[in-house]
C-alpha cells in the first residue's frame, strides 16, 4: 500500500522531508516496484503526488506540518 510506502520513507528522513522530496522518492520506489512485476494498492506511475497527499491524511496523527511543506514523525511511546 502506498501508506506503506510514504510511513518508510518518512522513516528513512526522520529530521523532515518536504511534499516535493516525498513524492519523488515515493514515486521512484512505485517505479522501482512496478518494474519488478508487482503491484502497489492504491498507486501506479503517474498517480504518486495523489497516493502521497492521501497517505498523509491516513497519517495525520503521527506526522506534523512544520515550517513550509515540510513533514516531521512525532512519535510517542504509548500509554
Amino acid at each position: 500500500m502506498s501508506t506503506a510506502i510514504v510511513s518508510g520513507v518518512l522513516l528513512m528522513n526522520r529530521k523532515g522531508i518536504s511534499e516535493d522530496t516525498l513524492i519523488k522518492m515515493v514515486h521512484e520506489i512505485v517505479k522501482y516496484i512496478l518494474m519488478k512485476g508487482h503491484k502497489v494498492g492504491g498507486v501506479n506511475e503517474n498517480s504518486s503526488a495523489v497516493a502521497v497527499r492521501n497517505a498523509i491524511g491516513y497519517l495525520d496523527g503521527i506526522i506534523t506540518k512544520t515550517k513550509k511543506n515540510i513533514f516531521e514523525l512525532t512519535i510517542s511511546a504509548g500509554g
